[in-house]
């Protein structure tokens, strides 16, 4: 048997081991919503538009990478309706000491609205034992049509 060969297989299990992952912790989810935009990026009223944005998941403890899917809720202020939208996020995004990101990219389309300036909120649906983001909003200057 090799001298030191007894200290190294421990080491090749814990640097074996994914960013993020501590089997026997609990696991914690922290979420973010960020870079909401209007889709297009100057529009009319007599074509549709849509809020695109960005969520975010890290987790701490647990283990495993399974993707995560989580459903976002969008109002347009003054609008009866609400979009509803299934936002799923794979492992991605940069890497953070202690946790695994998720990442993932949302759409709802709104379809036509009235010129004007229009607060449009986005937010995600609870869920248990999760740190969800307060609901996020964008202001959309829509133009008169042709």
């Amino acid at each position: 048997m090799l001298r030191g060969a007894r200290t190294l297989a421990p080491l090749v299990l814990v640097f074996g081991l994914p960013l993020g992952c501590s089997p026997g912790a609990p696991e914690s989810w922290a979420v973010t919503v960020d870079q909401l935009r209007a889709e297009p990026a100057a529009p009319t009223s007599d074509a549709p538009v849509a809020v695109r944005f960005r969520v975010t998941c890290r987790r701490t403890g647990g283990s495993g990478n399974r993707p995560v899917s989580l459903v976002a809720e969008v109002r347009r202020g003054g609008s009866e309706g609400v979009v509803t939208e299934r936002v799923n996020c794979a492992v991605g995004g940069a890497a953070e000491p202690g946790a695994v990101v998720f990442v993932g990219e949302g759409r709802a389309d709104l379809g036509t609205i009235p010129a004007g300036t229009h607060a449009v909120t986005v937010s995600l649906q609870p869920r248990d034992g999760w740190a969800m983001p307060p609901p996020q909003t964008i202001e959309i200057a829509v133009a008169g049509g042709k």
